[in-house]
């Protein structure tokens, strides 16, 4: 194995034992003080009130500024991607249905590749689909981010309203474009 190899091993592990750590961390808590919880775990979400940082919103922003967008590596790497509607009206399930106790994986079976989401997000700003840069890739970049979220429809019966990618994606970037104050600060205070 490669030390390059290793390396992303290691911070592939340190990513996930975070989240392993704070599903024992909330399942003690819950064992020793009686805390009623259950935990969570969500795909990338989009839609209005996005943070400066987030992929979507970044690369909305820098298109809206005049800019080209950045996409790491190849942007092949394929991301799951849920409405943050849904994902509220998912928690909300876990919440009043859900098991004291239980994890819950969220996801819309909503997959797209970074090229993908930007090519949709020029589009719907009416520039061609191709006006982005290729970058240096992070460190520990998945390749793809994958979930079973039959847990959460089987057991609850959740399913996500905004199954139409495309349409909320567009839905978005209108919004995005409608309120330039909620970006336009954080975004390029972000990009500094």
């Amino acid at each position: 194995m490669s030390a390059e190899s290793i390396r992303q091993l290691l911070l592939e592990l340190r990513i996930n034992g975070s989240i392993l750590y704070a599903r024992l961390d909330l399942r003690a808590i819950r064992l020793f003080i009686s805390v009623r919880a259950t935990i969570s775990n969500r795909v990338n979400n989009y839609g209005p009130r996005q943070n400066a940082e987030k992929f979507i919103l970044h690369t909305i922003a820098a298109a809206l500024a005049g800019g080209r967008p950045s996409v790491y590596g190849t942007g092949l790497n394929v991301r799951d991607w849920i409405h943050v509607d849904d994902y509220c009206s998912a928690i909300w399930a876990i919440l009043t249905r859900g098991t004291v106790g239980e994890s819950y994986v969220v996801g819309a079976d909503c997959e797209r590749t970074n090229l993908e989401v930007v090519g949709g997000i020029l589009r719907a700003l009416g520039l061609l689909g191709d006006a982005y840069d290729l970058v240096a890739d992070r460190p520990g970049h998945d390749r793809r981010c994958a979930v079973d979220a039959s847990k959460l429809r089987c057991e609850l019966g959740w399913v996500p309203e905004h199954t139409d990618f495309s349409e909320g994606l567009a839905a978005a970037v209108a919004w995005y474009r409608e309120h330039e104050d909620w970006w336009r600060t954080g975004v390029l205070r972000a990009c500094e």
